[in-house]
C-alpha cells in the first residue's frame, strides 16, 4: 500500500472515495461534487497535505487535512478521515494516523484538532493511542419556531448594552473569544455568509458575541440560522441576561425559521442551560480532540 496527496486525483475521482469511505457511518455524508467541493474550499482543507492510501491503483481510505494560524501557533485540523467497509478493522487506520502526523511534524504544527461521533468509540481510542486528548463534548441542537422576547429567560439588566452586527474577523480582537473553537465554527470558516453580532458597554468596551450563519433557500428565503459560537465576559454586568439578548438576536426571524447549533461546547453552561430550558433538543454529538505538538 502507499499514500498519494489528493490532487493527484479528479474530484469526481475525491468525492467518490468520499462516499464509499463514509459509507455506514453514524450520520448522512454522502456528498455531491459541488458539495464535497464547497467544503473543501469553506474549510480551508488542503488537497496538498491531504492523502488517500492505496491498494494497489485503488484508493481505499483517506485523511483530509487543513491548515491555520491562530495566535502565532500553527493549527491542523483532520477534516475527514474514513476507509472504505471492506477495509475496516485491518489496523490500515494506524497507518493513516501515523502519516498525517508525520505531514503535521513537517509542517511545524503546534497543535491539532479533530472531533469524533462521541458513539465512534473505535475512532476515539485510535486517536487517544496517538495522543489525542478529549478537551470538551461538542453538540448539535434544533428547534424550529419563532423566537420571541421571553425565549431564552429574563433580560433584567440587557438594556445597559448597545449591539452591532459586524463581520466573523470582528470577533478575534476580542479578549474573551476563545481561539481553539471547533474548527468549522471559527471566524475563518465563517467568512463566507457569517455574521458576528457583537455587545458593548456603555463606554464602548465589548462585553459579549454570537456568530451565526443564516440559511436561505432558492428563491433567498430565510430558512434556518446556525449559532456557531456565544460568549459574554466572565465579569460581564447580567452576563446571563446578556447571553439571552445575544440568543435573541442570533435567531431573530420575522417567520418561523429552523434553529440550530453548528458543534457547541457543552463547557458553555449559560448557553446550553439557555437552549436547554427553550426547547432546544440535542440531535448529536462528538468529542473534541486536541493534541499538543510542540
Amino acid at each position: 500500500m502507499e499514500f498519494r496527496p489528493l490532487h493527484a486525483f479528479t474530484l469526481e475521482q475525491l468525492t467518490s472515495l468520499w462516499n464509499e469511505g463514509f459509507q455506514q457511518y453514524f450520520v448522512n455524508l454522502n456528498f455531491t461534487l459541488d458539495m464535497f467541493l464547497k467544503r473543501s474550499v469553506t474549510e480551508g482543507l488542503s488537497f496538498a497535505h491531504s492523502f488517500a492510501i492505496l491498494d494497489g491503483e485503488r484508493p481505499i481510505g483517506f485523511v483530509m487535512n487543513g491548515f491555520r494560524q491562530e495566535g502565532g501557533r500553527k493549527i491542523a485540523w483532520n477534516g475527514g478521515t474514513a476507509l472504505v467497509p471492506e477495509y475496516r478493522g485491518r489496523f490500515i487506520g494506524k497507518r493513516l494516523m501515523e502519516e498525517a502526523l508525520r505531514i503535521y511534524r513537517a509542517e511545524n504544527v503546534d497543535t491539532a484538532l479533530l472531533e469524533a461521533i462521541k458513539e465512534n468509540a473505535p475512532a476515539i481510542a485510535l486517536y487517544r493511542k496517538y495522543g489525542y486528548e478529549v478537551t470538551d463534548t461538542l453538540a448539535f441542537y434544533q428547534w424550529e419556531g419563532q423566537i420571541g422576547a421571553n425565549t431564552f429567560g429574563a433580560l433584567v439588566g440587557s438594556d445597559r448594552y448597545t449591539f452591532e452586527i459586524g463581520n466573523p474577523q470582528d470577533v478575534q480582537q476580542l479578549t474573551f473569544h476563545e481561539e481553539l473553537q471547533p474548527w468549522q465554527s471559527q471566524w475563518q470558516t465563517l467568512q463566507s455568509g457569517g455574521l458576528a453580532i457583537i455587545a458593548r458597554e456603555p463606554s464602548g468596551e465589548p462585553a459579549g458575541y454570537a456568530l451565526i450563519k443564516k440559511v436561505l433557500d432558492e428563491h433567498g428565503e430565510h430558512r434556518s440560522t446556525i449559532l456557531y459560537q456565544c460568549a459574554a465576559k466572565e465579569d460581564a454586568p447580567v452576563r446571563s441576561a446578556l447571553i439571552s439578548a445575544l440568543l435573541i438576536r442570533a435567531y431573530a426571524s420575522s417567520q418561523s425559521i429552523v434553529c440550530r447549533t453548528g458543534n457547541l461546547p457543552l463547557s458553555q453552561h449559560v448557553v446550553v442551560e439557555q437552549l436547554e430550558q427553550a426547547g432546544f433538543k440535542k440531535t448529536l454529538e462528538q468529542v473534541h480532540m486536541r493534541l499538543e505538538l510542540r
